[in-house]
């Protein structure tokens, strides 16, 4: 069965789709069954829409993966952003880190910063060096956030 919408009407339903309280799971999932009944390609309903092609692929990603690994993340403190990242990055997994993954992560940490010292003291720096450091920032800066929310839930 087609369902007729104006393009209007669904663009202003998928916007909604964007607000941070939608689940992201739900939204892949409803994105999917629509294209299915009117026979539509991502790329189309992008079109119809007013949006890049890429922000269908990126909402239809949830598709790929189940209800009990998307709880596993966020048990284990996984963000719906690294979830996302991680869905978007074909080659990472979303790991059900122990208490082990946490001190392996430390020794991977430790032996990073062994490796760098030598180029940062003597100014060695590719043209991509940039990029992957603020890449290294941003994975810094969201496990600094962790390790402070973790200490003020441990005060309380």
């Amino acid at each position: 069965m087609k369902v007729e919408i104006s393009n209007k009407a669904l663009r202003n339903l998928f916007m909604d789709f964007k607000k941070s309280d939608f689940d992201p799971k739900e939204r892949a999932s409803l994105l999917l069954q629509y294209r299915d009944k009117n026979g539509i390609s991502q790329r189309k309903l992008a079109m119809d829409i007013g949006v890049p092609h890429s922000t269908i692929q990126d909402w239809e990603l949830w598709n790929g993966i189940s209800e009990d690994k998307i709880r596993c993340a966020r048990r284990n403190g996984f963000t719906t952003t690294d979830i996302y990242r991680s869905l978007r990055n074909k080659n990472e997994e979303i790991i059900d880190y122990s208490r082990q993954g946490v001190y392996l992560m430390d020794n991977a940490i430790k032996g990073c910063l062994a490796e760098l010292r030598p180029f940062v003291t003597k100014g060695l720096f590719g043209s991509n060096s940039e990029q992957f450091l603020l890449e290294l920032r941003n994975v810094v800066n969201r496990i600094l956030i962790r390790l402070e929310r973790e200490r003020k839930n441990r005060k309380l």
